[in-house]
C-alpha cells in the first residue's frame, strides 16, 4: 500500500512573490522604491556605455504637498498621489523607469538618444501637463503643481549616487523659483550648496563667539538736514575680516539661524542706542525682522525682553519688515504687528514696491513708516520711469499717512528732487556709509544737527 500527501503551495508561493515584490516596490502606488530604481540606474548606465547616449534622471516633487495633507489629511493625500502616478504612467514607456523614493518625491529615468535637450523638454512638458487639470476629491477641487530636477548621466555625473545627487540639486533650485518649475543642474549648484555648508559651520561659531555686529547708517531729515535715528545693519567681524551680508544672511535665512543672529543684532543695537540717549542724542534705531522672525511662537515675548533689558523705549524702535515676510502668513504677521504697535513699537515696510505692492498692506497693516527701494532711487536723473515711480510711490504713502524714508541716496540731484516731491527722510552714502557704533559716534560729533530725533513730519 502506498500513502499519498498532497499539499496546494499556491499560497505560499503567491505570498513569498508578493514579499519580493514589495521589496522593491513602493506599497502604496506599486512603483518601484529606491532600491529597485537604483539598480535600474546601474543597468541603464551599463547599456548607455555599450550604446552610447545619455540617461536622463528627472526627479519629481509635488509643490507645497505637506500643506495638502494638513489640510485633508493623509488618507486623502494617498488618494491624491495615486491619481498623480495614474496621470503620469501614460505618458512613460515601458523601457523607462518611474519610481517613488518617498513621500511626494518620484524619479523618472529614460536614455536619451544624443546629449543634447531637444528629447527632454517634451517629457518636462508632458509632466507639467500631468497636474495642470486639478484633482478631485469628493466635491473638493485640488491644484497642484510640480517641480522637476534634472540631471544627465555622463555630463553630470558618472555614479548613481551622484546623478541622483545633483538631480535632486537641480529639484531644489527649480523649488526656490516657487516651484511649478524645472532646472537642469549646473556645478554652480553644488559649488553653491558647498559654500553653504562651509558658512553653516562658520556662521555657528560666530554665534558663539558673539562675532556679528551693527553697523549703523544714518537717516537724515530731508527739510532740516537733521539726524532723526540709523538703520542697524548686520556685520560679521570674523578674525579681524568684515564678510560681506550677501554671504552670509540667504545662509542664515535658508537654515532658522536668522533667529539668534537677529538676537545678537537687537541685543547690541538697543544698547548702543540707548548709551547714545544718554549722551543726549534721541534716535530712532531701525532694526530688519527676517520673514522666519515673523513666525517663530516666541518671536513677541522675546522682542520685548530684549528691548526692557536695554532700557531703550520702544517708541525710539522701529522694525523694518518686507512685503515677501508679510506674504507667509498674512494673517499672523498682521497679529503680531497690532502687538508691537500697541506696545509702542514703529512698523516700516521695507523695499518697497519691489514685491507685491499691495495696497491692502497699507490699508490693513499698522504701518507708520515706508521706504522706497535704492533700485528706484538710484534710478533718479538717468531714468524718467524710476523717477515716476518715485513720485507714485511718494504720493500714494502720504495719502495713507505715512513717513515716507528714501534708500540710497547718493547724490545732491537725488536728495532734491526727493525733497522736492515731499518725501521726509533720506539714508545712503551722501551722508555715510554704515558704521561700527565708536565710528558712528564720531560722526554724530561731527554732524552740523545731530541733537536728536524730531517730531514725526507732518504726512500730509
Amino acid at each position: 500500500h502506498y500513502t499519498a500527501v498532497f499539499n496546494d503551495v499556491t499560497t505560499i508561493v503567491r505570498q513569498q512573490e508578493r514579499i519580493q515584490f514589495l521589496a522593491y516596490h513602493d506599497h502604496l502606488t506599486e512603483l518601484p522604491n529606491r532600491l529597485l530604481v537604483l539598480d535600474r540606474m546601474h543597468q541603464s548606465f551599463s547599456s548607455c556605455r555599450r550604446h552610447g547616449g545619455s540617461i536622463v534622471c528627472m526627479t519629481l516633487d509635488l509643490d507645497n504637498f505637506k500643506t495638502v495633507n494638513d489640510s485633508i489629511g493623509h488618507e486623502a493625500g494617498d488618494l491624491v498621489l495615486k491619481e498623480f502616478v495614474a496621470r503620469i504612467l501614460p505618458t512613460v514607456r515601458t523601457e523607462d523607469t518611474f519610481g517613488r523614493m518617498g513621500s511626494d518625491e518620484f524619479v523618472l529615468l529614460f536614455h536619451n538618444p544624443s546629449q543634447e535637450v531637444e528629447h527632454i523638454l517634451p517629457v518636462v512638458a508632458r509632466l507639467h501637463d500631468g497636474v495642470a487639470e486639478p484633482f478631485f476629491l469628493q466635491e473638493q477641487k485640488i491644484y497642484l503643481t510640480l517641480s522637476v530636477g534634472i540631471a544627465v548621466f555622463p555630463a553630470d555625473a558618472e555614479t548613481r549616487e551622484d546623478l541622483l545627487k545633483r538631480s535632486y540639486l537641480a529639484l531644489s533650485s527649480a523649488k526656490q523659483a516657487q516651484g511649478n518649475s524645472s532646472a537642469f543642474f549646473s556645478i554652480e549648484m553644488e559649488t553653491e550648496v558647498k559654500k553653504k555648508l562651509y558658512y553653516l559651520g562658520r556662521i555657528r561659531s560666530g554665534l558663539e563667539n558673539r562675532e556679528f555686529l551693527p553697523h549703523f547708517q544714518p537717516k537724515i531729515d530731508l527739510g532740516t538736514g537733521r539726524v532723526i535715528g540709523m538703520e542697524a545693519l548686520a556685520r560679521w567681524n570674523s578674525a579681524g575680516r568684515l564678510i560681506s551680508p550677501a554671504e552670509f544672511i540667504p545662509v542664515s535665512e535658508q537654515s532658522g539661524l536668522i533667529v539668534p543672529l537677529s538676537k545678537q543684532i537687537y541685543e547690541r543695537a538697543f544698547y548702543d542706542t540707548a548709551n547714545l540717549l544718554a549722551r543726549g542724542h534721541e534716535l530712532v534705531v531701525s532694526v530688519n525682522l527676517a520673514p522666519m522672525q515673523l513666525q517663530a511662537p516666541n518671536f513677541l515675548a522675546e522682542f520685548v525682553e530684549i528691548q526692557e533689558r536695554s532700557t531703550l523705549p520702544a517708541r525710539l524702535i522701529e522694525l523694518e519688515v518686507t512685503e515677501s515676510s508679510l506674504m507667509k502668513n498674512v494673517e499672523r504677521s498682521r497679529r503680531i504687528l497690532e502687538q508691537l504697535d500697541g506696545l509702542g513699537f514703529r512698523i516700516s515696510i521695507d523695499d518697497f514696491g519691489t514685491g507685491y505692492s499691495s495696497l491692502q498692506y497699507l490699508k490693513q497693516l499698522p504701518l507708520h513708516t515706508l521706504k522706497i527701494d535704492m533700485s528706484f532711487v538710484s534710478g533718479i536723473g538717468r531714468d524718467p520711469d524710476d523717477e515716476k515711480l518715485v513720485e507714485t510711490i511718494i504720493l500714494m504713502a502720504r495719502q495713507f499717512g505715512l513717513t515716507i524714508v528714501a534708500e540710497g541716496v547718493e547724490s545732491p540731484h537725488q536728495e532734491t528732487f526727493l525733497r522736492n516731491l515731499g518725501c521726509h527722510y533720506g539714508q545712503g552714502y551722501l551722508y555715510g556709509k554704515p558704521m561700527e557704533i565708536a565710528a558712528f559716534g564720531e560722526w554724530l560729533k561731527k554732524s552740523p544737527s545731530a541733537a536728536g530725533a524730531p517730531p514725526q513730519p507732518d504726512a500730509c
